[in-house]
């Protein structure tokens, strides 16, 4: 690995630190001091926790993606239940499946592509590799 590669790494490695923290901010600040995007809750959540999910996903080694984005379930399920005692806040199962799936489809098509682009995808079976 040349030294920009782990450079270029260590940035995205604090991207994704700074992108996990912004997102347990958010959840536990009171609704009042909440910053709102106009796309709805559903669509936040789920955006949040899909890029989130897709930088840890290009960070680490395609099992570790999957186990950091299921990381990021289990993070958006605490939060969500953290927000029972949060002023303003309330918890919803929509915002945690919103979440969830945001952070499951972050890895998964980051890690599909990421195979694609390095050729290492596996030819569907009954055809043959060009």
């Amino acid at each position: 690995m040349s030294v920009r590669s782990r450079l270029d790494l260590r940035w995205l490695v604090v991207a994704a630190v700074i992108g996990v923290t912004a997102i347990v901010v958010l959840s536990w600040i009171p609704g009042d001091l909440r910053p709102k995007t106009g796309g709805g809750r559903t669509l936040e959540h789920a955006c949040a926790y899909f890029v989130v999910a897709g930088v840890l996903a290009v960070v680490c080694p395609p099992l570790r993606g999957f186990l950091a984005a299921c990381g990021l379930v289990l993070i958006a399920a605490v939060l969500e239940i953290g927000q029972l005692w949060v002023p303003g806040r309330d918890a919803t199962l929509s915002d945690f499946l919103a979440s969830a799936a945001g952070a499951l489809l972050g890895a998964a098509l980051t890690t599909a592509v990421a195979r694609l682009k390095a050729g290492r995808h596996r030819a569907l079976p009954g055809t043959r590799r060009p």
